[in-house]
């Protein structure tokens, strides 16, 4: 039975009108600096209903602030980012997710660098919430995916202190909202969620930190090989802080034109694994002298290539993380990581019916 406990956060007592509580909201540090549906605790308890389980269950610790995300607060924060109800579920597994001690939340939470948790969701529950996995699937315009994501970042700033303590030097959109799910079908490929161990009628959420989305445009590529050639270069950036965070995962996702093309000439997951790790790389003379003086302070961090060498996009392809996405159209496109550690995935177990 779904949940109908009792509320135990502080209040906050706002007259007046839906602006003045926009204004007193904003004051109080609670919003990302769109306007918030009121916490009301009519909302709040509806929102409980989403879950089986109990409010004052602690989900999480959220850093810099320490903060304790239970599942009330987490329902808070989805009232408030506009979530229906049956998306909690997705919200509290991906803060769960985020909380292992394998995912970088310390880091990204303080960094100078632009970098956020993407969230992707896998297996039935995309379409029972009727989430958008093809065209402008990183865009506006679905609420699930939208609500979802903002949720989650309401979370790291209300619970975890992240817009006092960011040092984040320029930020990118996806600090507002990160979330998709892949298109399980129409990829030639099994999903993230079965290739990471689940099985394929479960529904997972991986979360992975992650620069905002690179473009891959390549409208003339007629085959697998000309259009994995058109990524390794992309991926072969100087400028990305993937030269440096080589334990991490960055995303390749691509296109459905993209990845019909690949497929078509046989090509397995594995296999755009194995020729985009061997292809994609970085001569160590492409980088500056500072970069490279850097590179030999750091040895843990940066691989001990040679002054010739060419500098791997990570430490094995199995860094590489692939996934479907998007409609019509031959683009793609990568999602450069900016910490040493891997995406994490989390299992929706709690799911009402």
């Amino acid at each position: 039975m779904a949940n109908d406990g009792i509320l135990q956060t502080d209040r906050v007592r706002v007259s007046g009108s839906f602006v003045d509580l926009q204004d007193r909201l904003h004051e109080l540090g609670w919003t990302d600096g769109l306007p918030v549906a009121p916490p009301m605790d009519e909302a709040v308890l509806s929102m409980l209903r989403g879950t089986r389980r109990q409010p004052q269950e602690v989900v999480a610790v959220i850093p810099p602030d320490m903060g304790q995300a239970s599942v009330e607060t987490i329902a808070v924060n989805a009232v408030m980012a506009g979530c229906r109800p049956q998306y909690l579920p997705v919200v509290i597994a991906a803060v769960e997710a985020m909380a292992q001690p394998q995912f970088p939340l310390a880091a990204m939470q303080v960094t100078t660098h632009a970098i956020a948790p993407l969230v992707i969701v896998n297996g039935p529950i995309r379409t029972k919430l009727g989430m958008n996995s093809r065209t402008g699937a990183f865009g506006p315009g679905n609420r699930a995916n939208a609500t979802i994501g903002r949720a989650v970042r309401l979370v790291l700033i209300n619970v975890g202190g992240s817009k006092a303590w960011t040092k984040c030097t320029l930020g990118h959109p996806g600090q507002y909202t990160f979330c998709i799910a892949e298109n399980e079908e129409e990829s030639p490929w099994e999903p993230l969620h079965v290739e990471r161990g689940f099985p394929a009628d479960a529904s997972v959420v991986t979360v992975d930190a992650v620069e905002a989305p690179r473009g891959l445009s390549d409208p003339g590529s007629r085959n697998a090989l000309e259009v994995l050639t058109t990524v390794s270069l992309a991926l072969s950036d100087p400028a990305t802080s993937q030269i440096k965070y080589q334990r991490g995962e960055p995303i390749i996702c691509f296109g459905i034109e993209h990845a019909a093309t690949i497929a078509r000439d046989g090509l397995t997951k594995d296999q755009v694994k194995e020729y985009v790790f061997e292809h994609a790389g970085i001569p160590i003379q492409r980088i500056s002298e500072g970069n490279r003086l850097l590179r030999k302070a750091f040895p843990d961090t940066y691989m001990d290539v040679g002054e010739d060498g060419i500098l791997p996009i990570g430490t094995s392809k199995d860094n590489l993380v692939i996934i479907v996405a998007g409609g019509e159209g031959k683009h793609s496109c990568w999602l450069p990581t900016g910490v040493d550690s891997p995406a994490v995935s989390r299992l929706i177990a709690d799911i009402p019916e």
